[in-house]
């Protein structure tokens, strides 16, 4: 049978696993959480024009001759959570057993595995394993908002780019359900719950990631993370005034900041809970938008010195 269009889902799948050794290959056996999209295998080969003075016929204004730029397969994927694993490559070492006597603690490292993708495609003759090797995260956005399950978008950086026509196994999606925004909880300080009523919250953690190139390849050697961001922004309906005054710094002028704490729980059924705690926290971000006839809200900006994520996923 000749090969024919494929649909998203119904006829490919991705997986991730982590590498020994940056851009080796492993066998994927790991899925991020549901995917929604996905685009590895992007390529930008980042070709130069070259141009000189003209010789016979060509030359000037026309291409006289190209040349390879370093390699770019970077992608990007959207995905609905059943847990937070993939946590390990994005912050950092996980610890513990993921029970309530041992939960899974991830903290920061300086450095995190690279990983294997594989991006494959299940078509009626020749199939399509798309692997994108030595990548690692850049940013990674994670959101809850109302009526909708927990999603999260990373933006990966991969080293390398390879194929062949053999299908990576596929691997069963976990059996707890994913996370929704029922069960996200925003507290200011550790431990309180705002008392506002909250619209959505949104985490952006970000590596800043170097690809290392060199001499002898027009791929990525290695690549390490440089400075650590975090920030988090949300939206809840006004209440009173005690978000305007941790932007203000005061109850009723401009002063200097406070650090505080913060903390996102998300919830996913019996002893299925993560605490994203974040320390030395300010806010220099407010907005109060009013529209007539319209529900006051608040927006603020808050940016934190460190992360550690606390996660639960058995009894």
């Amino acid at each position: 049978m000749a090969n024919t269009e494929k649909t998203a889902g119904a006829d490919s799948y991705l997986l991730y696993g982590p590498e020994t050794v940056y851009g080796t290959a492993v066998v994927p056996t790991l899925h991020l959480g549901l995917v929604q999209t996905s685009n590895v295998g992007r390529i930008n080969r980042n070709v130069q024009p070259n141009r000189g003075l003209k010789g016979t016929t060509t030359g000037g204004q026309e291409v006289a001759k190209y040349t390879l730029g370093v390699a770019d397969a970077g992608f990007t994927t959207e995905f609905n959570v059943f847990d937070w694993g993939i946590m390990q490559y994005v912050v950092g070492a996980r610890t513990g057993a993921g029970t309530g006597a041992s939960p899974f603690v991830y903290s920061r490292t300086n450095q995190v595995a690279s990983l294997t993708f594989a991006g494959n495609i299940d078509n009626d003759t020749t199939d399509r394993d798309m692997q994108a090797l030595g990548t690692k995260i850049n940013s990674f956005t994670i959101r809850a908002d109302i009526g909708s399950p927990v999603t999260c978008t990373a933006e990966w950086l991969s080293g390398k780019i390879a194929k062949d026509t053999t299908l990576t196994a596929a691997q069963a999606l976990p059996a707890n359900d994913i996370m929704n925004f029922t069960g996200a909880t925003l507290e200011i300080p550790h431990n309180s719950a705002l008392s506002n009523i909250v619209d959505n919250v949104e985490i952006i953690i970000t590596r800043n990631t170097e690809q290392i190139p060199g001499l002898g390849t027009d791929i990525a050697k290695n690549a390490l993370f440089k400075a650590f961001d975090l920030r988090i922004n949300f939206t809840v309906k006004y209440l009173d005034e005690t978000l305007v005054q941790l932007v203000m710094g005061g109850s009723s002028a401009l002063t200097s900041l406070t650090e505080t704490t913060l903390t996102v729980v998300f919830t996913n059924g019996t002893n299925r809970t993560a605490d994203f705690a974040f320390t030395g926290v300010v806010f220099p971000e407010y907005d109060n938008p009013q529209s007539v006839n319209e529900i006051l809200t608040e927006g603020l900006v808050a940016t934190a010195r460190k992360l550690i994520i606390t996660e639960q996923v058995a009894a």
